[in-house]
C-alpha cells in the first residue's frame, strides 16, 4: 500500500497541497481538486489566490515542491530552476511518433527526420525499423495494423510504436541535440 504524502505546492502555500498520487488538496474547503487533461494531454488544476485563478500544470507543480512519484512520466518543460522533470505514466499503451513530436512541438515529419538523421532509425517499405544498437533496448515495438488495398481487399502492414522508455529516451535526445 502506498502511502500518500502532501507538500505545499510553490506560491500557494496554506492554501494548496500536491501529493505524490498526483492528488490536490484544497485546504479551505479540505477537498480533492479535479484534474483537467489538457488538448495536448497535460494534466491541469484551478488554483485560486486572492481571487485570481490559475491553471496549474501537475506536473510542474510536483516538480516544484519536489515530490517524486512513479505514477507519473510526464515532460515539465516549463519548471523554472528545476529543468525537466519525468514521471511515469502507469500505461501498458504504446506512443506514435505522432504523440511524442507534439510533446516537442514539431510535427511527426521533422522528428522523423531527425531520428534517421541522428542514426536512431531508417525507414524500408513504408515503415521505420531501428539500427541495430538500439533494438534490443525496449524502445519500440511493431505491431501489424489492417488497411484496404484499391480493390478493397484486406490487407497487413506493419507500424513502429515507442515505448514510455522509448519517448524517454527520445526526448533526452532531443534535449541534448538541442543544446549541442
Amino acid at each position: 500500500m502506498t502511502i500518500e504524502i502532501y507538500k505545499d505546492v510553490t506560491g500557494y502555500e496554506g492554501l494548496y497541497k500536491v501529493s505524490n498520487l498526483g492528488n490536490v488538496k484544497g485546504l479551505k474547503r479540505k477537498n480533492i481538486l479535479s484534474i483537467a487533461i489538457s488538448q495536448n494531454g497535460y494534466s491541469r488544476v484551478g488554483l485560486w489566490k486572492n481571487g485570481i485563478p490559475k491553471m496549474a500544470f501537475l506536473a510542474r507543480e510536483l516538480a516544484k515542491a519536489r515530490i517524486e512519484t512513479d505514477k507519473y512520466f510526464v515532460r515539465c518543460k516549463e519548471c523554472e530552476g528545476i529543468g525537466y522533470m519525468y514521471m511515469y505514466f502507469e500505461s501498458k499503451g504504446y506512443l506514435t511518433v505522432n504523440m511524442i513530436a507534439a510533446e516537442l512541438g514539431i510535427s511527426h515529419i521533422k522528428l522523423n527526420k531527425l531520428l534517421c538523421g541522428w542514426g536512431v532509425q531508417y525507414k524500408q517499405t513504408d515503415c521505420y525499423f531501428l539500427y541495430h544498437q538500439y533494438r534490443d533496448k525496449g524502445y519500440t515495438i511493431h505491431r501489424p495494423y489492417p488497411y484496404l488495398d484499391s480493390q478493397g481487399n484486406t490487407k497487413t502492414s506493419q507500424h513502429m510504436y515507442w515505448t514510455e522508455k522509448g519517448k524517454k529516451f527520445i526526448v533526452e535526445l532531443y534535449n541534448k541535440k538541442l543544446a549541442a
